[in-house]
C-alpha cells in the first residue's frame, strides 16, 4: 500500500503556532470566567441576604412588628454555642429569623458545627473566610450579621414602625472575620464575626464590594468607601456621617 506523497504532518513551527494561540485564548478567557466567578458568588450572597430581609418581616408581621433580638446578651460581643442554644435565645435573630422560612436555626448546628460553617449555608456568604479550627472554638462566627445600632439602651428590641428611614436602614450586613481584608485600617479588630455588627465592621469581599439588606427589604452591592468613613479624620474606620445614603440608627440624626 502506497502512502499519498502529499500528506504530511504539522511541521514544529507549526504547533509552536498552535500552542501560542492556545495560550493566548486561555490568558484572554481565564480573566472573563474569574469575573464570571466573583459575580456569580456576589449575587448568591445577595440572594441570601434577601432571604433574611424576607424573614424579618415575617417576624414583624408575626410579633406585633417587634424585631428580633440582636444578640444572646446586651453587649456587642461573639456569642457561644452554649449562648445560641440557650432557651433564653430563641427570639435572637439567628433563632427566631430561619425557622419563618423553613430554614435551621443556629441553636440547630449545636452538634454540626462543620455544617454551619459550610459556605451554602443560609448564614454565610459564600466567600466568606473562616479560621481552619472555626468549627472547633466555643463562640459562633457569622459571615453576615444584623446591624448592631437599631436596638439601642436598655431596650431588648424595638417595632420596625419607628425605624424613620427605612429604605436606607440597614438591617443585615457582611461581617468582618479575623482573616479577612478591611475596608479600613481602623476598622474593628476584636469580636470580629459577632452576630450583630455595623459600619467598623463591614466587609467588602466580593471586589470591593459588599451587600446589605435594608429594613424595607431590598438589598445592595456597596462600594466598602460607601459604608465605612476612609478619610484621614475623626471616625475613620466607622459609619459616614451624617448617615444620608447609609443610616444604622432608628433616628438618622443620632450617632451611631
Amino acid at each position: 500500500m502506497q502512502t499519498n506523497p502529499h500528506s504530511r504532518g504539522f511541521t514544529l513551527i507549526e504547533l509552536l503556532v498552535v500552542i501560542a494561540i492556545i495560550a493566548i485564548l486561555a490568558a484572554m478567557l481565564l480573566p472573563a470566567l474569574a469575573h464570571a466567578k466573583v459575580s456569580s458568588q456576589r449575587v448568591s450572597c445577595l440572594n441570601k441576604l434577601r432571604q433574611w430581609g424576607l424573614a424579618q418581616a415575617m417576624y414583624c408581621h408575626d410579633n406585633d412588628d417587634f424585631l428580633p433580638r440582636e444578640s444572646a446578651h446586651a453587649s456587642a460581643s461573639l456569642n457561644t454555642w452554649t449562648e445560641a442554644k440557650a432557651p433564653t435565645s430563641a427570639d435572637v435573630w439567628y433563632n427566631a429569623l430561619p425557622i419563618g422560612i423553613s430554614q435551621k436555626p443556629a441553636s440547630g448546628y449545636f452538634f454540626d458545627r462543620a455544617d454551619f460553617y459550610d459556605n451554602g449555608s443560609l448564614f454565610h456568604c459564600p466567600t466568606a473566610k473562616f479560621l481552619a479550627n472555626a468549627a472547633t472554638l466555643q463562640d459562633v462566627y457569622y459571615s453576615i450579621a444584623m446591624n448592631s445600632k437599631l436596638i439601642q439602651g436598655t431596650d431588648l428590641t424595638i417595632r420596625s414602625r419607628t425605624i424613620q428611614l427605612p429604605s436606607q436602614t440597614v438591617f443585615f450586613l457582611e461581617n468582618l472575620l479575623d482573616n479577612e481584608p478591611k475596608v479600613d485600617p481602623k476598622q474593628a479588630d476584636t469580636d470580629l464575626g459577632q452576630p450583630s455588627s455595623s459600619a467598623n465592621r463591614f466587609v467588602a469581599r466580593h471586589a470591593g464590594i459588599g451587600n446589605i439588606a435594608f429594613v424595607d427589604g431590598h438589598v445592595e452591592g456597596l462600594k466598602g468607601s460607601q459604608v465605612v468613613q476612609t478619610a484621614n479624620a475623626p471616625g475613620e474606620g466607622a459609619a459616614i456621617l451624617p448617615q444620608t445614603q447609609i443610616v444604622w440608627t432608628v433616628n438618622p440624626n443620632d450617632t451611631p
